[in-house]
């Protein structure tokens, strides 16, 4: 609509393109590549959205940079993971790409080792009956919760009081998947130890061993291994809440990077104006933008 409404007035556009933007079944790639050809600036969130663009789209990709999203870190204050009782946890949309399966997955490996501790997954879903299903299959009832949707702050205050927060995310089979899952970012955040996958721009947050733990996706073998390993490890937790919050406060404050956008789109006043003898219809991109 941006496009179309820049074609009729002469104002230029920008867009923000995130990963289903970029990724799904159902992105068309000409129609893509005439969004970005035409756009003023066209952002990504990620260095691994920037760079498939770049590679994929070309001379059409040159008006793109790359702006991290950002949190309101005064929302999301930072508590040490000291002392907190074996609990993993889970926040998302249940479909494919948040590889919730592999997850459950791993609780079975723990539970068959014989570890102690619970599992709770919040969020909703087309996947809830199916996930459900493989709990009851593995007899992880009392082990594995969903507790269905929660309330933003209930999700702070259920994340900052688990020792782990899993987001074992998957390049699903249409090739949806996760740019740079928010939910990691809060985690991060608030301090709770996070794992997470080689998947898309997750490695740009999730630095193994010093931000979180980083492991392949569709492998609850290495997921167990991983859970377990902070749970017997409190000093690793510790470390790597510090550092990922620490890295949250330095790459994903949202008024530092909503200022780098604010420069980015900084406009001169004096060069605004809209020319019906002077648009896209000519197809040359104008010297101002929205």
């Amino acid at each position: 609509m941006a496009h179309l409404a820049a074609s009729i007035t002469g104002i230029s556009y920008s867009f923000t393109a995130h990963a289903k933007d970029i990724f799904h079944a159902d992105v068309i790639e000409k129609d893509f590549s005439k969004k970005l050809e035409f756009s003023k600036i066209a952002i990504t969130i990620s260095d691994f959205n920037y760079t498939y663009i770049k590679q994929k789209y070309g001379k059409s990709a040159r008006q793109l940079q790359r702006v991290y999203n950002g949190l309101p870190l005064n929302d999301f204050i930072y508590k040490s993971p000291e002392k907190r009782l074996r609990t993993v946890i889970s926040v998302s949309r249940l479909v494919t790409k948040k590889g919730l399966s592999f997850l459950i997955d791993a609780c079975f490996i723990l539970q068959k080792k014989g570890v102690k501790f619970q599992c709770n997954i919040i969020g909703d879903g087309p996947l809830k009956s199916q996930l459900q299903a493989q709990i009851s299959h593995h007899n992880l009832e009392k082990t594995v919760i969903m507790t269905g949707p929660k309330t933003q702050q209930e999700v702070k205050q259920l994340v900052q009081n688990s020792a782990i927060f899993a987001a074992p995310c998957i390049v699903a089979d249409d090739g949806n998947r996760d740019g740079l899952p928010t939910v990691l970012l809060e985690a991060m955040a608030l301090g709770t130890p996070c794992i997470s996958t080689k998947v898309t721009g997750i490695p740009e947050i999730i630095r193994n061993n010093i931000t979180g733990l980083l492991i392949n996706e569709k492998d609850a073998v290495q997921l167990a291994t991983a859970i377990e390993r902070l749970f017997n490890n409190e000093d690793l937790g510790i470390a790597l809440s510090k550092n990922a919050r620490d890295l949250i406060e330095h790459e994903f404050d949202i008024d530092k990077n909503t200022s780098k956008l604010r420069r980015i789109m900084m406009i001169d006043k004096n060069i605004i104006k809209t020319q019906k003898d002077n648009h896209y219809l000519d197809n040359k991109p104008q010297e101002h933008c929205i």
